[in-house]
Order: structure tokens, then C-alpha cells, then sequence
């Protein structure tokens, strides 16, 4: 009796932890996403001190003195954290400081196309270039970030099983770019 009642709540916990959000709850809820880059920017008195939760894509991480220096792309977010990039909605740069008390942002782990994740408290706008033109950065101090792992793309061709349909055969067979993929490990 009492090894099916531990099976039953190993089994729950196992599902219910595989439910849960990526990102902690009150590392969203903590934070304000700005209503829009363009808003920070115009009027970045109204802002300053604020706690922003914000999404990005690194283009570049550079130790400072202060700590690790983060150059990002703006991705906005979904209600879980989650980075939304299939918007395609670009709505600026922003640089983010890594204190170095709390630090530093290893280069190979937060390297150039990596997603990110940042709880920050939006100290002011810094001057700056990109490339060759003048750009003007929001500048915020991580509290906290979440780096989003990379996770291996399945190839469209694939397939759940080989046989999708059992009158067509493979599915490899009706993908017009099935010549170029290796000889599956079962023939």
C-alpha cells in the first residue's frame, strides 16, 4: 500500500514539476516590461529606478572594471519569460551591467547569440555607437538573469516514427530534400 502511494507522488511530482515555468514566477512579477523601447528613450526620467523584466539576444559581453558588460537586443517576452522571437519585433539595443560583487558572466557560457532573460533597475541612457552610428543605450543593472540554454532544432523532415503513414511508406519519401539526408540506422 505504501509503495503505491510513493509511486503515485513520485509519478505526480514528476509531472507537475514538468509544468512549471521556466523562469521563477516572481522573477516575472517582480519586474515591469517597458511598454515600448521608443517610450524609455523619450522619456527615461519616468523610468529610472524602475525594475524591468526584459528578454534579449547577446551581441556582446565584455568584462569592465564595474563587472560584465552586456550589449543585447531587445526580445519581448511572453507571460512565462519565455523569449517571443518569432515576432521579429526589434525594438532596440540595451546594455545591462553584472556587478562584479555578485561575479562574473563567463564569456563562453554568455557568448554572442545567446538568449537571455534579466530582472534590472534602469539607471540611465549611455551614448554609443553602432556601427559607426550614434546610439543611445538603455542601461540597466542585472538583479538577476536566466541564461536560455540552446536546445538542438529537430529538422522539419523529421518525422515523429519512420512510418507516418502506412500507405506512403517513409515520410522521407515525400520531402523533395529527402536525397540529401543520411540512410537512417534501421535499413
Amino acid at each position: 500500500m505504501y509503495r503505491a502511494l510513493s509511486l503515485i507522488i513520485i509519478i505526480l511530482a514528476t509531472l507537475l514539476s514538468a509544468c512549471a515555468p521556466e523562469v521563477r514566477p516572481d522573477f516575472t512579477t517582480r519586474g515591469a516590461a517597458p511598454a515600448s523601447f521608443s517610450d524609455l528613450l523619450m522619456h527615461p526620467s519616468d523610468f529610472k529606478g524602475g525594475t524591468f523584466v526584459l528578454g534579449g539576444t547577446i551581441i556582446r559581453n565584455e568584462p569592465t572594471v564595474q563587472g560584465s558588460l552586456l550589449e543585447a537586443v531587445y526580445v519581448p517576452l511572453s507571460d512565462e519569460g519565455r523569449l517571443q522571437k518569432e515576432t521579429g519585433e526589434v525594438q532596440g539595443r540595451f546594455l545591462a551591467l553584472y556587478p562584479r560583487e555578485k561575479g562574473t558572466l563567463d564569456s563562453e557560457r554568455f557568448r554572442e547569440g545567446s538568449d537571455i532573460t534579466i530582472m534590472g533597475i534602469f539607471k540611465e541612457i549611455q551614448p554609443g555607437r553602432v556601427n559607426g552610428t550614434e546610439y543611445f543605450f538603455p542601461f540597466f543593472e542585472i538583479r538577476e538573469i536566466h541564461l536560455w540554454e540552446e536546445t538542438g532544432k529537430i529538422p522539419s523532415w523529421y518525422a515523429p516514427y519512420p512510418f507516418s503513414d502506412p500507405y506512403l511508406g517513409p515520410s522521407l519519401l515525400r520531402d523533395p530534400s529527402w536525397k540529401e539526408r543520411p540512410t537512417p540506422s534501421w535499413r
